[in-house]
C-alpha cells in the first residue's frame, strides 16, 4: 500500500495527522471526518507511523549549480533583501507537505530562504525603500 497516497487523501479530508511524543497519530480535524476514517488509520497504523515519521525526518540537500545566479527574498516585513549566491537546495518532507529551500550566506551568516518567498532582482530593484524616521520624544 502507498501510504504517503493514504496520508494525502486523508489530509484531503482535512484532517491533520501528527505524531506524538510517544509514537502514537494524533488525528485532528471535523469530528465526522475522524470517525470515517478512524478505522482504515488504526488498521493501517504502522505503515502510517513509518510514512509520517519518514516524512517529517526527510531533509533531501544538494549542492547549488556553480554559476547559480545570486537571490533575491521578501523578509516576514515584506522589504526584499539580497543578493545571496546560493550554496545548498534542500527539500524537506515528502509529497504535498514537502517544501523547497536555498541555503545561502548572507551578510556573514548561513540562512535558509523558503522558495514561496523567493523574488527577482527587478522586484529588489523597484521596491519602495522605507525611510527610517526619529520618534518624538516630548511634545512642544
Amino acid at each position: 500500500m502507498n501510504f504517503d497516497l493514504l496520508i494525502e487523501r486523508i489530509r484531503a479530508d482535512g484532517i491533520r495527522l501528527a505524531l506524538s511524543q510517544n509514537g502514537t497519530i494524533k488525528a485532528t480535524g471535523e469530528q465526522g471526518a475522524i470517525n470515517r476514517w478512524l478505522p482504515i488509520i488504526q488498521k493501517q497504523k504502522p505503515g502510517i507511523i513509518a510514512a509520517l515519521q519518514e516524512g517529517v525526518n526527510a531533509i533531501i540537500m544538494e549542492p547549488a549549480a556553480a554559476n547559480a545566479r545570486p537571490i533575491y527574498w521578501e523578509r516576514a516585513c515584506g522589504y526584499i533583501v539580497g543578493p545571496a549566491t546560493p550554496e545548498w537546495l534542500a527539500k524537506v518532507g515528502n509529497g504535498v507537505t514537502a517544501s523547497f529551500w536555498v541555503v545561502c550566506q548572507f551578510q556573514g551568516m548561513p540562512i535558509w530562504v523558503n522558495s514561496t518567498r523567493l523574488r527577482n532582482k527587478r522586484q529588489f530593484e523597484l521596491q519602495i525603500k522605507p525611510m527610517v524616521v526619529e520618534l518624538i520624544k516630548e511634545l512642544r
